[in-house]
Formats: structure tokens, sequence, C-alpha cells
């Protein structure tokens, strides 16, 4: 049993970014994964844009590099990653909860 807190996504982000060597591996485990799901989601749906939203997509790099070059080595083809745009998502955290209150608002 544990008394200390686990730390957040945000702990190891600002982990990752100091290098330290744990909380890199584990985004970079955590990116690879995701960009292997993505590369699946595009052979499914030929998608011309994947937004990607939540708090630990604010890592930047540290996160989206790992996914990009999973994503790469996962797709059958390159024609899938042609014109693909891959982001983060602008609103941030919010961005359900906005879209929800515009949906309210037009009823």
């Amino acid at each position: 049993l544990s008394l200390q807190p686990r730390p957040t996504a945000r702990e190891i982000s600002a982990a990752a970014v100091k290098g330290d060597p744990l909380s890199l591996a584990a985004f970079t485990r955590a990116g690879t994964y995701l960009g292997i799901a993505l590369a699946s989601f595009c052979h499914s749906f030929n998608p011309s844009i994947i937004i990607l939203g939540g708090g630990v997509s604010r890592s930047g790099a540290i996160l989206m590099d790992p996914v990009k070059k999973a994503l790469e080595n996962n797709v059958i083809s390159p024609a899938y990653l042609a014109g693909l745009i891959l982001t983060t998502a602008s609103l941030g955290d919010d961005a359900g909860l906005l879209g929800a209150l515009a949906l309210a608002r037009s009823l």
C-alpha cells in the first residue's frame, strides 16, 4: 500500500521534458501504441485529418513523435498518409463542454 499519490499526466510530462528516462519511456510506449491504433483507424476510414485531444495531447513532441513514427511504420501503404493532417485539439479539455453548450444554445 503506497501512501504517496500517483503522479498526474502533467507531472509525468514535465519530468519527460526534463529528460527523466522512465517518463520518456512511458510517453514513447503510449505514443507507439496510439500510432498503431491510428494506423488501423486509417485503414478503416482513410481520414484526411486526425485531431488528438485531452490533457496528454498537450505534451507535444514527446508524445507526437512516437505517434507519427508508429503510424508511418504500421500503415499498409504510405498512400494512407498522403495529405493526412495529424494535429492536436486547439480547444483543449473543454472541447466537449463547448460543443454541448453550442448545441444547447441552438435548441
